[in-house]
C-alpha cells in the first residue's frame, strides 16, 4: 500500500508476498490513481469497518476502501486476492478503481 500511496507502483511489484503484477497492470493502476486526482494516505483503522472480503475457492477476494488527504474516505478501492500459503500470505493486486 505504501508504494501506491507514493504513486510508485513499481515499488509495489517488489513487495514480498505480492505475486506477479504485470507492467501493463501497474501502469493501469497508477493511471487510475493519477486520474482520480487525490493523494492517497496510509490506511487508517476505519478502513476495516467498510471494506469487504469474500472467501472464494482457494483465496479471499477483498475490496479495501482507500483514503486520501483531500477526502478522508474516498471512492477509490483496492481490489486484491489473498492466498494463504501456510506460513505466509500471497497477494494478487487486481485493480485500484472506483467501483
Amino acid at each position: 500500500m505504501e508504494g501506491l500511496k507514493e504513486g510508485d507502483v513499481d515499488a509495489v511489484r517488489r513487495v514480498e508476498g505480492i505475486r506477479s503484477l504485470s507492467e501493463k497492470d501497474a501502469i493501469r493502476i497508477a493511471d487510475n490513481i493519477r486520474r482520480y486526482g487525490a493523494k492517497l494516505v496510509s490506511l487508517p483503522e476505519e478502513t476495516w469497518q467498510t471494506s469487504a472480503c469474500q472467501w472464494m475457492i482457494g483465496y479471499w477476494d477483498a475490496l479495501i476502501d482507500l483514503y486520501t488527504v483531500e477526502e478522508g474516505a474516498s471512492d477509490l478501492a483496492l481490489a486484491v486476492r489473498v492466498y494463504d500459503e501456510g506460513t505466509a500470505y500471497a497477494f494478487d493486486i487486481v485493480s485500484v478503481h472506483v467501483p
